[in-house]
């Protein structure tokens, strides 16, 4: 059942995968506007870099992220023993699941969503969008 709706999020979540050079910052703005109010929330933030870091380090595109998927993307000291911890389930690799939980846990421990919201009213601007620096997850820059 879990990895009936794991599979099933990855392919809801993987539908329109965009993060070209080539966006303008309008285009990227109203695709972080999920619910389309003008403003990017902590939630909508956090998803999109769920979807854009997982299928980057998802390399052949399976649905999880093997040892050595994540050995290849993360090449800080303690890599291994990351991924020990993210894969709760202890079955060898990481599911959507999993994964977003380590990317609200690291959300949180970082306090990334409130070191960009500038103006501290809970949504990000274009402007604060749009600012440096932004932040990196497994090499991929948000």
């Amino acid at each position: 059942r879990r990895s009936w709706i794991c599979m099933a999020a990855w392919g809801l979540l993987s539908v329109g995968f965009v993060w070209a050079a080539e966006e303008s910052e309008a285009e990227r703005n109203k695709r972080l506007d999920v619910n389309g109010d003008g403003r990017v929330d902590d939630a909508e933030l956090k998803a999109e870099v769920k979807r854009v870091t997982f299928a980057s380090v998802d390399q052949n595109g399976d649905g999880f992220i093997s040892k050595e998927e994540w050995l290849a993307a993360d090449q800080k000291p303690g890599a291994e023993q990351r991924f020990e911890a993210v894969d709760k389930d202890k079955n060898g690799r990481i599911d959507l699941l999993e994964f977003s939980d380590f990317v609200d846990e690291d959300f949180n421990r970082r306090n990334l969503f409130n070191t960009m919201d500038t103006d501290r009213n809970g949504y990000l601007t274009s402007d604060e969008l749009s600012r440096q620096p932004s932040f990196h997850l497994f090499g991929v820059r948000f």
